[in-house]
């Protein structure tokens, strides 16, 4: 799925808990953690619910000197995947 200017945000019905190598997410509810790593979590700490998808994605591409082109998809699916596990949710504006 292309979002390029969706904003999303944390849900508010997640907790999430700083590790050594990352961060551990729970949504509120439920029994499952996710675990992110360094990567993930430079990606979480993005979802300020101001920035575009298409801005955060320039931003890591910086952060990681990398091209927008070259991590686009990885991010859209990581997006898509914090989306199905309900800890984002779209803002509308």
């Amino acid at each position: 799925m292309t979002l390029g200017k969706a904003i999303f945000v944390i849900s508010p019905e997640v907790m999430a808990e700083k590790l050594e190598t990352g961060l551990a997410i729970t949504k509120l509810g439920t029994e499952r953690v996710v675990i992110l790593n360094a990567t993930g979590c430079s990606i979480w700490n993005l979802l300020d619910g101001q920035k575009t998808l298409d801005l955060l994605i320039s931003s890591l591409a910086t952060q990681f000197e990398l091209t927008p082109a070259a991590i686009s998809q990885d991010v859209n699916d990581f997006i898509d995947r914090l989306l199905a596990a309900g800890l984002i949710v779209e803002k509308y504006q």
